[in-house]
């Protein structure tokens, strides 16, 4: 049986398929498309020990409905479209006679994380509760001493999640609303992240915390601080003068079983954690809401800035370009430590509509 890298919706697969793969153009035999590089199913083999530690977080359980494919697509979402009968042949090759792989072939089966550990949320972030009960507790009960359950794993993750963004890689933004103000009155300094003492609450930071707000697009950096129809807003273009250490959340679907040093245990116990807390940093906040919804999400920025993180990266939810999102970081690093100033300038929105918001420069 041979398979090729086209079988596979996970990045992480895909790539390692294609670099175990031979040139050998035929038709593949788990999805019967046809492809220029094929890979040997065989036992014993890389793929098959990296198949047999995602297979390790299931357990044979004949009180559950799910099958073992309908269960391994919905934790690992790993194959593009493949029948059922294919992915038993598949199994069957790698683990020819196993007992174990032929039981959750035939049986009902369930996720189990941890099946070496009493607790069956051992490895989750947050223990028995979920990100909500999470939420709840730290806006109301254990603010500065609530506890995640698994900072270890936590951690792990996060460091799978990690993206360095280097000088060379292109300019950020930084706006402000500049309203009845001339060009020449603006000062560099008017846009950098706020002093401690000025510092407000903001999704990433709390009060008295500074924390730099930027944007890879001046028109998404406008959209960030609610620019509309006939605003004037200064836009500060910057680049880095080092590398930073981004925790990229916009990469939490992209997080493969494959990587080197992710466990599978603890990416299938926290797979819902991670998108929890991915929807909750980029949900977009108005200046009416509480400010008390911000701890959360403060509470995992911390966590990030404590782990030797520069920042956090997201996409905008506010601002698309040519049907991409805009991508934001919120910097620990201060402007004076990790930018330079590239140009400032002075737009007008002439659309109200921040989808399709025009800048034009005005003098």
């Amino acid at each position: 049986m041979k398979c090729c890298a086209g079988c596979f919706k996970d990045r992480g697969a895909r790539e390692t398929v294609w670099n175990l793969a031979e040139d050998d153009d035929g038709l593949c035999d788990l999805c019967g498309q046809k492809s220029e590089r094929l890979l040997a199913v065989e036992p014993e083999s890389e793929l098959a020990e990296q198949f047999r530690d995602m297979l390790s977080v299931f357990s044979l359980d004949d009180s559950c409905s799910q099958t073992l494919y309908e269960i391994f697509q919905e934790t690992w979402d790993l194959f593009r479209h493949i029948s059922v009968d294919a992915f038993s042949r598949f199994l069957e090759t790698l683990f020819p006679g196993d007992e174990r792989v032929g039981g959750l072939l035939r049986g009902g089966v369930r996720l189990d994380p941890s099946p070496d550990l009493d607790d069956r949320f051992a490895l989750s972030f947050f223990g028995e509760r979920d990100w909500n009960a999470f939420s709840e507790e730290v806006k109301h009960e254990h603010r500065y001493l609530a506890e995640i359950s698994n900072k270890e794993v936590l951690s792990s993750l996060f460091n799978a999640l990690e993206k360095i963004v280097e000088p060379e890689d292109g300019s950020w933004y930084r706006a402000r609303i500049w309203n009845d103000k001339r060009l020449q009155d603006i000062n560099e300094k008017e846009l950098k992240e706020a002093p401690a003492n000025k510092a407000a609450e903001g999704r990433m930071s709390p009060r008295g915390i500074s924390c730099l707000y930027i944007s890879d697009t001046p028109e998404g950096a406008m959209a960030e601080i609610r620019a509309s129809r006939h605003d004037d807003v200064a836009v500060m273009e910057m680049k880095p003068v080092k590398p930073l250490r981004i925790l990229d959340l916009s990469r939490i679907d992209e997080i493969s079983p494959f990587d080197e040093n992710v466990a599978c245990g603890d990416l299938a116990s926290n797979k819902g954690n991670l998108r929890q807390i991915k929807d909750a940093l980029t949900k977009p906040m108005r200046s009416t809401d509480d400010k008390i919804e911000y701890v959360p999400t403060q509470y995992i920025a911390e966590f990030a800035r404590l782990s030797e993180f520069d920042g956090i990266g997201y996409e905008s939810v506010l601002y698309e370009k040519n049907g991409k999102p805009t991508y934001n970081i919120a910097s620990f690093a201060s402007f004076d430590e990790a930018f330079e100033r590239c140009s400032l300038k002075l737009y007008r929105v002439s659309q109200s509509e921040l989808t399709s918001m025009v800048r034009q420069e005005v003098s």
